[in-house]
């Protein structure tokens, strides 16, 4: 087989967002070299997406909805989300949008897998990818 023809970072990287699978069947060592060596960080949110096949319209609609639901774990959310990235800016201001987002998300997670619920440990997993996408984009990676 011929060698694929050589593509530039942004057109890889393009590729990648656009279709996951077929560019990691593709290419599957370039795919490997490049996320070991560090997805660019403003391309980190629509890569871990594309990767997770987090776009779905459908999880996005039930991510608005269970966001107007109530939640048996909203009092332990609100306790521990000042507490999970103290030292981190935007997660510093109770009244903030990174506190917001982040109780936003764990609780309709905790309502949307009822077995898990939640735990501690979830912030630790949502703040991240709040750090490089919305709320709603994170629930939907942290679903799938």
């Amino acid at each position: 087989l011929p060698d694929p023809p050589l593509m530039t970072e942004l057109e890889f990287w393009a590729a990648l967002v656009s279709n996951y699978p077929q560019t990691a069947q593709r290419l599957p060592t370039l795919t490997s070299n490049k996320i070991r060596n560090g997805i660019p960080p403003p391309l980190r949110g629509v890569v871990w997406m594309s990767m997770a096949g987090a776009r779905d319209r459908l999880l996005e609609d039930e991510y608005e909805r269970l966001c107007t639901e109530t939640s048996p774990y909203e009092n332990l959310i609100g306790k521990d989300i000042g507490r999970s990235f103290p030292n981190v800016d935007m997660f510093k201001d109770p009244e903030g949008e990174g506190q917001k987002m982040l109780a936003k998300v764990l609780k309709a997670f905790s309502i949307y897998d009822q077995k898990i619920g939640y735990c501690q440990g979830l912030g630790f997993v949502v703040g991240p990818l709040l750090m490089h996408m919305a709320d709603k984009e994170t629930f939907c990676v942290l679903v799938r």
